[in-house]
């Protein structure tokens, strides 16, 4: 199904920058005797006896991608922030319409690139991610398939855009459906007043790019990373050829719909192979994970990391986009410098497989790491003087990264009149239930696979998880089948209350034309064709 194709032409942007101030009111208690005390949480006042604004959102929506069936493409985007003062992030939040396969946000010089704002070919404006990391900093990743997805900092911890500065993502649209699709995403920044800023996290990136997924089998692949190494000079090294004072604050891996683990580990130290992240299956969420505290890395060597596999194809798989395969990490800390890990091509080492059949593999870990951008610096006085530095790009008090809920109508009309099954498996479960979420082939989330040859007979004899009375589908009945309920309510209505919607991974639900189908076909007898 996937076709490669060169991005589309150039379009200007069409965006509108939406700034929602965050204010928080002095707040007052009574403790019983009479007497108010202030709130703890409240900040400073200001010479005129305001309260100080502390925290504000800055959001962006891109134009509408127009992205045909069956297609990949992979352009960049940009935003030119016109920011005088520098941005400190604590937040990044994105939302998307679908489509957008994995997407990668970098900050850089607004003289880096010349061009307007929008949509274009990467390779025209010499785009490049280890220069724009290098120069700028990284700002955001996105899980695979995900629609909704937040990457929060613990309280103090920001990027920093500095002045003058724009935002550059390189974009990967995959579209799998039989019809053309209109998406948009929407960005919001998190910022904080630099009175509040205690660290200025830097990126690093953990990659295995020696990747050979054998055809049929489950495999492993996992390498220890001597970051306080050869090639750590602009990281804090102790005496002793560890880690000294670094903290880790978030982590996000990355692999598509074949990875099914991924596991991250201390390597060296007191806490040699403890794990401090560990992800199994593949859903299309959001899968980073902040942690607050932050894992002290102080005497360790490093990171241990591993991605798994399940090919069930007839054909080995490398990395690469498409219908290939990644694994890696992104990662911020305090370390100052940034650092780049990495399993190159031919470094590989096939073990074999163990008791339970796993391929396993091992490579070694070439690091490479380099000074922060002169413009990740911590506020000077007069930043802290004064108040929080919001561009002035306009206002729109109705912005929000995700869209809201609505129940599908009674009288939605299907996209296609009198669908068969084979229409339901390719508009909706195979791009949204199995591609994009949980429910593909070998077994899927609660037992329930929306793909392959026996698909009728599972539909209608799988015995439901959730607490019901419904069957997963009631022939001729729509409102009595679980399998509608779930993709046609917000809250779908079990036994013991209300549970989560179908897709799991999206704030709101497929579109009304594309649930109507299931409702047809179900009310049709969901027939077998």
């Amino acid at each position: 199904m996937t076709i490669y194709k060169t991005p589309i032409p150039f379009a200007r942007m069409a965006a509108f920058v939406a700034v929602v101030l965050l204010m928080s009111s002095a707040a007052c208690s009574d403790d019983g005797a009479g007497e108010n005390e202030a709130d703890p949480d409240a900040g400073p006042v200001d010479d005129t006896g305001d309260e100080q604004v502390l925290e504000a959102k800055l959001g962006y929506t891109f134009e509408t991608y127009h992205l045909p069936a069956g297609e990949e493409h992979v352009p960049c985007v940009q935003w030119t922030l016109n920011n005088e003062k520098p941005l400190y992030v604590n937040s990044v939040t994105m939302g998307n319409d679908g489509g957008f396969h994995h997407s990668n946000w970098y900050v850089v010089p607004e003289h880096h690139l010349d061009g307007d704002d929008g949509y274009f070919t990467c390779s025209d404006r010499g785009w490049s991610e280890q220069t724009a990391a290098l120069m700028g900093t990284v700002l955001f990743a996105q899980s695979t398939q995900s629609l909704i997805e937040t990457q929060q900092f613990p309280e103090g911890v920001v990027t920093k855009i500095p002045p003058n500065h724009m935002i550059v993502a390189d974009l990967h649209f995959l579209n799998t459906t039989p019809e053309d699709m209109e998406t948009q995403m929407r960005l919001e920044l998190g910022l904080l007043h630099p009175k509040k800023v205690e660290t200025i996290a830097a990126p690093f990136r953990l990659d295995y790019r020696d990747l050979d997924i054998p055809a049929q089998s489950q495999s492993r692949f996992r390498s220890q990373c001597d970051i306080a190494g050869e090639g750590a000079q602009f990281l804090p090294v102790g005496e002793d050829g560890t880690l000294e004072d670094v903290e880790l604050y978030y982590v996000l891996p990355h692999y598509h719909d074949l990875g099914n683990y991924f596991d991250l580990r201390i390597y060296g130290g007191p806490d040699d192979g403890k794990s401090i992240f560990e992800l199994e299956g593949f859903n299309a969420e959001a899968n980073g994970q902040t942690f607050n505290p932050p894992i002290d890395l102080t005497g360790a060597k490093g990171l241990e990391f591993s991605c798994g596999f399940n090919n069930p194809r007839d054909e080995d798989v490398g990395w690469g986009i498409g219908d290939q395969e990644m694994c890696m990490m992104l990662g911020y800390t305090n370390a100052g410098g940034i650092f780049d890990a990495s399993v190159g091509d031919g470094d590989n080492e096939v073990l074999g497989p163990d008791e339970d059949g796993i391929v396993k593999n091992t490579g070694p870990c070439d690091i490479f790491s380099a000074p922060a951008s002169e413009g990740q610096s911590m506020p000077g006085q007069d930043e802290l003087d004064g108040d929080l530095y919001v561009p002035d790009s306009g206002t729109d008090d109705d912005f929000q990264p995700a869209p809201d809920c609505f129940d599908i109508p009674d009288d939605a009309q299907p996209l296609l009149a009198e669908p068969t099954l084979t229409d339901i498996e390719e508009y909706i479960f195979e791009p949204s239930c199995s591609f994009s979420a949980c429910h593909g082939a070998g077994g899927g989330a609660a037992g329930l696979s929306l793909v392959g040859d026996d698909l009728h007979d599972h539909l209608l004899n799988h015995q439901t998880v959730t607490p019901t009375q419904m069957e997963l589908v009631e022939p001729g009945d729509a409102s009595q089948s679980w399998l509608y309920e779930v993709m046609a309510h917000c809250e779908p209505q079990s036994d013991v209350g209300p549970v989560n919607h179908m897709p799991l991974n999206s704030p709101a639900l497929l579109p009304p034309d594309h649930v109507a189908m299931v409702r047809e076909w179900i009310d049709g007898g969901a027939q077998g064709d």
